[in-house]
């Protein structure tokens, strides 16, 4: 197969394969969201027994105006530092990735870029998929949703980096 096909089947791999993330730790295992794997919704499992979390579990990825200004509403009432703390309190020092996309194929690394901050050394296992998003707004909420999804998990990570307690073998940097 020439290069230029296994890019297309990889491309291809990836915008079909089912979006779906699992934690892997034992703490983190037994609380992950319902909505995680549905498409297009993340794990807000961070967020710990917050009350918002079943909004946004119930309101993630429809593409339903209504739908959306309600997650946006549950959003809204959310403090990204005082999760972070919260969360850095509990022992949970996953981080809050935005991907697009699906998970790569089999035999493909995952490289992480995180909101907020960089990391060396960061593993699938470190994060928790946060939000699936995308460059591709088809109405202002969708818009104002993607962006607001971004901003959290930015605020987010440079609170949780600058936790004590957070790993320091990961090597990242807030800011």
């Amino acid at each position: 197969m020439n290069k230029c096909l296994r890019i297309q089947y990889i491309c291809l791999v990836l915008a079909m394969a089912p979006i779906v993330s699992h934690a892997t730790d034992a703490a983190a295992a037994e609380t992950v969201s319902p909505g995680a794997g549905r498409p297009n919704c993340g794990d807000y499992s961070i967020l710990g027994p917050h009350p918002v979390r079943p909004l946004l579990e119930k309101h993630c990825g429809t593409i339903d105006e209504a739908d959306q200004k309600a997650f946006l509403s549950a959003l809204a009432r959310l403090d990204p530092v005082a999760q972070a703390r919260a969360a850095a309190q509990r022992g949970d020092f996953r981080l809050a990735a935005v991907v697009g996309g699906g998970p790569p194929p089999p035999g493909l690394k995952r490289f992480w870029s995180v909101q907020g901050g960089q990391c060396e050394a960061i593993e699938d296992r470190d994060v928790a998929i946060w939000f699936h998003g995308t460059d591709a707004f088809y109405s202002a909420t969708h818009s104002q949703l993607n962006h607001g999804m971004v901003d959290f998990a930015e605020q987010y990570n440079t609170t949780l980096m600058r936790e004590p307690g957070f790993p320091a073998a990961r090597g990242c940097h807030a800011g």
